[in-house]
């Protein structure tokens, strides 16, 4: 569905069709990113500020050929995703779930 040619534009002014998946391989990328940190020792933060920002995702978009290469590489980023959560021992995703439970639960 997500590769259909006429999605078009969002009626209420939100991320188009080419956005949405550009924002999940952003997110993904920054995901692999902390949980690589995590496995090296590091204690590394997640931001998701440039996730969202409009000139990433125009980036995103354009380094590929149209929103099947998109779709294409948000499932390809799937399983590096897999694969390097694989990594994680339990008690470095215990300490992982316990800082974003932290995170969440932090005053804004």
């Amino acid at each position: 569905m997500a590769a259909a040619p006429d999605l078009g534009e969002a009626a209420d002014g939100g991320w188009n069709a080419d956005q949405v998946p550009a924002h999940v391989l952003s997110v993904d990328a920054a995901a692999a990113a902390v949980a690589l940190g995590v496995v090296s020792g590091a204690r590394p933060a997640f931001d998701n500020r440039v996730c969202l920002a409009p000139w990433n995702l125009g980036r995103i978009i354009a380094e590929h050929s149209g929103r099947a290469g998109l779709v294409a590489h948000v499932r390809h980023q799937a399983a590096v995703l897999c694969d390097v959560a694989d990594q994680l021992s339990e008690r470095a995703a215990a300490v992982r779930r316990q800082r974003l439970r932290a995170a969440v639960q932090a005053p804004r």
